[in-house]
């Protein structure tokens, strides 16, 4: 599945600031929702912009987005500094930074609440906001090794398709379908 799907969504990205956009407005629209409910909000987005988002934290997000997508794409090759960018979005954490740079950059992974639950860590990881940059490599260091730790990057997403799956058995028909679903709602 990430084999297949997400080097589709990692091209996409790489064609031009605006699809690296469309990649973060993604992966923000899955904060506190329901897989299934996702893409009513993208396209919400696409159509009115920051409003189209149905609360303040998301509008504050679409601000740092906008800031971050070009800078993404015209200057960070480097996973690493990416989620150093990323982790200062808000709304953002080490979890989505961990998102983008698993479909843009082909590293890391997403070990959000749900994710981190599934696999019986129980804490999730602080909010790095308005950390120090000492601790912030400190954290990173510590997600990128239990990402790695968890199997990988390509693990992790095909873990999480198959798991969401099994969640939502009437909204998707299989792992596969979960894993090609993610390019629909980024992909234009």
């Amino acid at each position: 599945m990430y084999a297949e799907h997400v080097p589709i969504i990692r091209e996409y990205a790489w064609s031009s600031p605006e699809a690296m956009a469309d990649v973060l407005i993604f992966v923000r629209a899955t904060v506190r929702r329901r897989t299934y409910a996702v893409p009513a909000v993208i396209d919400k987005v696409r159509e009115r912009g920051a409003t189209g988002f149905p609360s303040r934290q998301d509008w504050k997000a679409y601000k740092g987005i906008q800031l971050a997508a070009p800078a993404l794409y015209n200057y960070y090759r480097n996973p690493w500094e990416a989620m150093y960018l990323m982790v200062r979005i808000y709304g953002f954490g080490l979890a989505k930074a961990g998102f983008v740079t698993q479909m843009v950059y082909g590293k890391f992974g997403c070990l959000d609440v749900h994710n981190l639950r599934r696999l019986g860590r129980n804490k999730p990881f602080p909010s790095v906001t308005h950390t120090p940059l000492a601790k912030v490599t400190r954290m990173l260091r510590e997600y990128t090794k239990l990402c790695d730790s968890l199997g990988g990057t390509e693990r992790l997403w095909d873990d999480w398709c198959t798991n969401v799956h099994f969640l939502y058995p009437t909204h998707f028909d299989s792992p596969d379908h979960v894993s090609k679903w993610h390019v629909d709602c980024i992909v234009r």
